[in-house]
C-alpha cells in the first residue's frame, strides 16, 4: 500500500509537508526515533501517524511549537532559509536547532516493505529550489528550479528552469527553460528553450527554441528556432527555421526556413527557402525557394488545372492554386 501527502494532508497544516509512514508501539519515525502514535496522529483506523514539517513558515519555531501542533522530534521548519529541526517536542518546552542557510526535506512513504523518497531543496540565497531526488545536487548556478529526477543535477547555469527527469542536467548556459526528460542536459547555449524529451539535449547554440522530441539536439548554430521531432537536430547553420519533422536536420547553411517533414534535411545551401515534405533534402544549391512536388500538382495544361481547380469542386475562393503546368514545364496559377 503506497501512502501519500495526498492522503494525509487533511491532518496537518496547509503549508506543511507530511512524512507519512506506517506505525506501531515499536515503529521508527523517519528520523530514527522510536515513539507511539497518538490517538490524534491515527486516522481511518489504518494505524498511520503523521509527522508535520513546515516550510512556509512566518516566523522562527518557539518552544510553543511542539507535539501539540502535531510536532516531533525530527520535524523540519524552514523560516528566513533557515532549516530548523526538532530535537524535543515537549509540550510547552519543545527544542529546535537550526542547521544553517539551506536544506533539505524529505517526504517518506511506504510501498509493501520498499521505502520511497522525494525531496524538496530550498536555498533562499541563492534563490534555489529543487524537487526530486539528486535535483540540483553540485548546482552552483543562481535563480535557479529544478523538478524531477536530477533536474538541474551539476547545473552551473543562472536563470534555469529544468522540469522533467534530468532535464538541465550539467547545463551550462543561462536563461535557459528545460521541459523534458533530457531537455537541455550538457546543454552550453545562452538564452534556451527546450521543451520536449531531449529537445536542446547537447545544444551549444544560442538563442534556441526547441519544440519536440530531440528538436535541435546537438546543435550548433545560433538564432534557430526548432518545431518537431528532430527538428535542427545537429544542425550547423545559423539563422534557422525549421517547422516539422526531421525538417533542417544535419543542415550546413545560414538562413535557412525549412516547413514541411525532411524539408531542408542535410541541406548544405545558404539562404535557401524549402517548403513542403522533402523539399531541399540533401539540397547543396544556394539563394533558392524550393517547394516540394509532392505540394505542387501537375496538370497537363493551363485549361486541365482551371477544370480541376474550381469552387465547385472544394477550392477555395479569394485563394490562388500553383501547379506545374507539363505542356511548357512551367508553375502557373489558378486564381479563384
Amino acid at each position: 500500500m503506497k501512502v501519500t501527502q495526498r492522503a494525509a494532508i487533511a491532518a496537518v497544516k496547509a503549508n506543511s509537508v507530511s512524512h507519512v509512514v506506517d506505525v506501531d508501539d515499536a515503529s521508527q519515525d523517519p528520523a530514527g526515533s522510536s515513539y507511539k502514535a497518538t490517538e490524534t496522529q491515527r486516522f481511518n483506523g489504518r494505524g498511520l501517524a503523521v509527522q508535520n514539517n513546515l516550510i512556509s513558515a512566518v516566523a522562527a519555531p518557539v518552544v510553543g511549537s511542539d507535539s501539540s501542533l502535531g510536532y516531533s522530534k525530527g520535524s523540519t521548519w524552514f523560516f528566513a532559509g533557515i532549516l530548523y529541526v526538532c530535537q524535543d517536542a515537549a509540550v510547552g518546552a519543545a527544542v529546535w536547532t537550526a542547521q544553517g542557510g539551506a536544506g533539505t526535506l524529505e517526504q517518506v512513504y511506504t510501498e509493501g516493505n520498499t521505502v520511497g523518497t522525494s525531496v524538496l531543496t530550498m536555498d533562499s540565497t541563492n534563490d534555489v529550489v529543487g524537487i526530486g531526488r539528486q535535483t540540483l545536487d553540485s548546482n552552483t548556478g543562481i535563480d535557479v528550479i529544478g523538478f524531477g529526477f536530477r533536474a538541474a543535477l551539476a547545473n552551473s547555469g543562472s536563470n534555469v528552469v529544468g522540469i522533467g527527469k534530468l532535464s538541465a542536467r550539467d547545463n551550462a548556459g543561462s536563461e535557459v527553460v528545460a521541459m523534458g526528460t533530457s531537455s537541455a542536459l550538457g546543454n552550453a547555449g545562452e538564452g534556451v528553450v527546450g521543451i520536449g524529451n531531449s529537445a536542446a539535449n547537447s545544444n551549444t547554440g544560442g538563442e534556441v527554441v526547441a519544440i519536440g522530441t530531440n528538436a535541435a539536439n546537438s546543435n550548433v548554430g545560433n538564432n534557430v528556432v526548432a518545431l518537431g521531432n528532430f527538428a535542427g537536430a545537429s544542425n550547423l547553420g545559423i539563422d534557422v527555421v525549421a517547422i516539422g519533422t526531421n525538417a533542417a536536420k544535419d543542415n550546413e547553411g545560414a538562413n535557412v526556413v525549412a516547413a514541411g517533414n525532411f524539408s531542408g534535411s542535410g541541406n548544405t545551401g545558404s539562404s535557401v527557402i524549402a517548403l513542403g515534405e522533402n523539399a531541399g533534402l540533401g539540397n547543396t544549391l544556394p539563394n533558392k525557394t524550393i517547394i516540394g512536388n509532392s505540394e505542387l500538382p501537375t496538370y497537363a495544361n493551363l485549361a486541365a488545372a482551371q477544370a480541376a481547380i474550381t469552387i465547385l469542386l472544394g477550392g477555395s475562393a479569394g485563394s490562388t492554386y500553383l501547379f506545374c503546368d507539363l505542356s511548357d514545364d512551367t508553375i502557373k496559377f489558378v486564381r479563384l
